[in-house]
């Protein structure tokens, strides 16, 4: 198992480096050094050209540590970060790893935008990253057998909904859509690396569970494979169990042993 952890003592924030500041920008330095150490990451965007990015001008600094074996130790700076996560402020973070990978997720407004880096032991590198508006995961699972990953996002119950288009990208959910769609959703990354919205039928609710869902549940529950599951970002206590077999994919809770929902998927979403 590969354990993340952040460093003692790190803010998850932006520092601007005065020298290297100045260095790029001598004019702007001269016009604005008596304010420069006041001025919010918003407000440094708003004063450099619209081209160049503020991380370039960033103190460099050590926030994680990823433990592959304890002889092998890998530190992930704030500059590996903000490669791929452009948002200007992090609101909230989850890290976590199975055997191979190591996953990072950032939230710049918790509930409405998110960002997931999933980094290789193997590469040593990062082999899947993504960020945007709806985007807000809670779990991410590898499938061996398929060199892919299986993903979780929370309920998204305010604003506009979005929804995966075939070519990864988000859009804003019609009425019509949002009526025919559960709150829950889930991702699926192939061994190609594109990532694409999965479409799943959600037949058990513990929150609204019929004689007709429980029955339903029922068919899959007593031979259930437990092999593949990870830990929620969000909730020490609730897992997500996937059965690829059966074509389930179930959220429980480890508090009082229960499913709290289950959804079935076709296996042509994810082998196309």
């Amino acid at each position: 198992m590969i354990f993340v952890k952040i460093l003692d003592d790190v803010a998850l924030d932006f520092k601007l480096d005065f020298m290297l500041f100045q260095e790029h920008y001598p004019e702007l330095y001269s016009e604005h050094k008596l304010e420069l150490q006041y001025l919010s990451s918003n407000e440094l965007v708003d004063i450099i050209p619209e081209k160049d990015s503020i991380y370039n001008l960033a103190i460099k600094e050590e926030w994680f540590s990823i433990e592959i074996t304890p002889s092998d130790r890998v530190q992930i700076y704030n500059t590996d970060i903000w490669n791929w996560y452009s948002y200007t402020y992090i609101d909230s973070f989850s890290v976590g790893g199975d055997s191979k990978h190591a996953f990072f997720y950032f939230s710049p407004a918790a509930g409405q935008a998110g960002a997931l880096g999933i980094w290789s032991a193997a590469e040593k590198d990062w082999v899947f990253t993504r960020q945007d508006e709806g985007f807000c995961v809670e779990a991410v699972i590898y499938i061996e057998e398929l060199s892919a990953f299986f993903g979780y996002c929370e309920p998204y119950d305010f604003g506009p909904r979005y929804t995966a288009c075939k070519d990864g990208s988000m859009r804003i959910m019609t009425i019509e859509e949002e009526l025919n769609n559960p709150l829950d959703w889930f991702f699926f990354v192939d061994k190609n690396r594109c990532c694409r919205g999965l479409k799943c039928k959600k037949i058990y609710d513990h929150l609204e569970k019929t004689h007709a869902s429980v029955e339903d549940l029922d068919k899959f529950e007593s031979k259930f494979n437990l092999s593949l599951k990870c830990r929620l970002f969000s909730n020490d206590e609730a897992y997500m169990l996937l059965d690829i077999k059966q074509k389930i994919v179930v959220i429980y809770s480890t508090t009082n042993n229960k499913i709290l929902s289950a959804y079935t998927f076709s296996l042509l979403d994810i082998m196309n």
